[in-house]
């Protein structure tokens, strides 16, 4: 979960986006955003995919074999 919150936070700074203007794009707190992408906060799963998405990524299943 460290290299996806890294690159999360990597995407941010690129964009530009502060952390309010990244938390108006995917409905999360702005508090909440900061840390999370700072390492301070245990973030769900539905918090990840709203920021990943505000950022641009996609996210899709897929099996692997076992």
């Amino acid at each position: 979960m460290e290299k996806i919150i890294k690159a999360l936070e990597a995407k941010r700074k690129e964009m530009g986006l502060n952390y309010n203007e990244l938390s108006k794009q995917c409905g999360v707190a702005a508090s909440s955003v900061k840390s999370i992408l700072q390492g301070k906060q245990n973030a769900s799963m539905r918090s990840i995919i709203s920021i990943a998405l505000a950022l641009g990524y996609k996210f899709e299943m897929v099996e692997t074999s076992k």
